[in-house]
């Protein structure tokens, strides 16, 4: 953490905000963050507390950089971003240290999201060895509520009303459509190892005038200004093995029905991967009927 940079008058807004949204959230963790947060959206009190959730993940993907190249990944066995403080991920992140994928993400929005007081897990879920996936989920007024800071979306309805997570497994069960909702933040930081990586990640493939700029201790490397949609992995990533092995299982060729393959929760107590010892797994388990991985 880095309180020095806090004035006092700040932490008393900050547990002013905490109070207002009935969230509870320790005051200790994550105090530059949520001031940050606040201050960068100055209409944050009005809105609804769906409205909030979505705000944040907008924020946070922003302010999460990606890595394009595994050598920009951000080592995980040094930093152990699942349990780490909000401020210190994001000065990660300011020092140009690299980018996480999809799970460091999820982790990160979930860190934020117990900062200002609600409670939340990662789920991983997908086929290992062609697609998975990272996402946070978030409770809100007793429901649960999927929020992916990596592609900035969350699941609606045909009219855009928020659907609760477990609303929409039970659709794409049933093989009814879902809606994802992008959120108004597009362009993050992503980190590339070298110039050629421009073509050639999904990242950044098809993105013309991009603003990059020398970063990292390796001659070459380049951290661009991107976005970073589904839309973009789709159009720009191999998935016909993926489709394959939805249609061999009864299920579309749409990447919204990996979320019927879960394979593991975590929070910053551990991961979990048997459905006896996650509520979250026993209740996919029984609207899919089986697990993924």
């Amino acid at each position: 953490m880095h309180l020095s940079l806090v004035q006092p008058s700040v932490l008393t807004l900050v547990l002013a905000i905490a109070l207002a949204w009935g969230c509870g959230g320790d005051a200790s963790v994550g105090v530059e963050t949520v001031a940050r947060l606040h201050a960068d959206i100055p209409d944050f009190d009005a809105t609804s507390p769906l409205g909030r959730v979505d705000a944040v993940r907008d924020w946070v993907y922003e302010q999460t950089d990606v890595a394009a190249t595994r050598d920009r990944l951000i080592d995980y066995g040094t930093y152990r971003l699942w349990r780490m403080d909000p401020d210190d991920i994001f000065a990660l992140y300011a020092g140009d240290v690299g980018g996480v994928w999809c799970d460091g993400a999820a982790n990160g929005l979930r860190r934020v999201y117990e900062a200002v007081g609600y409670r939340a897990w990662v789920l991983s879920y997908g086929i290992k060895g062609k697609v998975t996936h990272a996402v946070t989920l978030v409770e809100v007024e007793g429901d649960v509520y999927l929020q992916d800071a990596y592609f900035n979306s969350t699941y609606v309805d045909a009219s855009g009303r928020h659907l609760p997570f477990y609303d929409v497994l039970r659709r794409i069960k049933q093989g009814e459509p879902v809606h994802t909702a992008p959120g108004a933040r597009i362009l993050r930081d992503v980190h590339l190892s070298r110039p050629s990586a421009l073509e050639h990640s999904w990242t950044t493939a098809g993105q013309e005038g991009l603003d990059c700029r020398p970063s990292g201790e390796r001659e070459g490397a380049l951290t661009c200004r991107a976005r970073t949609f589904a839309a973009n992995f789709v159009a720009h990533y191999e998935l016909e093995p993926t489709y394959a092995h939805l249609e061999q299982a009864g299920y579309r060729r749409d990447l919204d029905d990996l979320l019927l393959f879960p394979y593991g929760v975590s929070n910053g107590d551990g991961y979990v991967s048997e459905p006896a010892k996650s509520e979250i797994l026993r209740r996919i388990l029984a609207i899919s009927g089986h697990l993924g991985g």
